[in-house]
């Protein structure tokens, strides 16, 4: 989200101020996430590395022994289900990333409305994502931060914001008859005025 983009909205510059210290905090938790999933993942892949390494070596060296090779295929197993993890966790962390782009009301919500069955990562990159969110600003625009304010009343009917509501008009009409005829005077036609 850019300055100039929000003053040309009109907005004042400490409207602004909000607006961009709010959109920085979730960047910067994103950032932050990410960067700590990064940390993890290094982590698993070294551990992964030494623990592939061990395992060749002891396939190598004890093929005889039943109980041995068991545990090396606890442990394939048990490296497959981190890898599966480490994969899964950062594909939940740059999808929500990217839906913090899209600036979205609330990434869950937006979750909701997507086909994860078409949704795709690899190598840092989505597909069937764009597809997907393209059309929200027009179909599902109930998504999208507009970051619009409103600061006058406009009729439905298209009427000049200045002008008196219906009542108002109706107790002007009644008070102006009222004047005509004093019997007839309404003590809540000026509530009003």
């Amino acid at each position: 989200m850019k300055r100039e983009w929000l003053k040309d909205l009109g907005l004042e510059v400490s409207i602004i101020d909000k607006i961009m210290d709010e959109n920085g905090k979730d960047v910067n938790k994103v950032k932050g996430e990410l960067e700590s999933i990064k940390g993890v993942k290094a982590d698993l892949e070294t551990q992964l590395a030494t623990a592939n390494t061990t395992i060749t070596e002891l396939k190598a060296s004890n093929t005889s022994n039943q109980e041995l090779q068991t545990k090396v295929t606890e442990y394939e197993q048990t490296i497959e289900n981190m890898k599966a993890d480490s994969q899964k966790k950062e594909f939940e962390l740059a999808l929500e990333n990217e839906l913090i782009k899209l600036n979205v009301h609330s990434t869950k919500a937006a979750r909701a409305e997507l086909d994860m069955d078409k949704v795709k990562y690899e190598n840092g990159q989505f597909t069937g994502l764009k597809e997907q969110t393209d059309t929200w600003a027009k179909e599902k625009s109930f998504l999208i931060k507009t970051g619009g304010t409103h600061t006058q009343y406009n009729p439905a009917s298209g009427g000049d914001p200045d002008t008196k509501g219906y009542a108002a008009q109706v107790a002007s009409q009644r008070n102006s008859g009222a004047e005509q005829n004093k019997s007839q005077n309404n003590p809540y036609a000026n509530a009003w005025d």
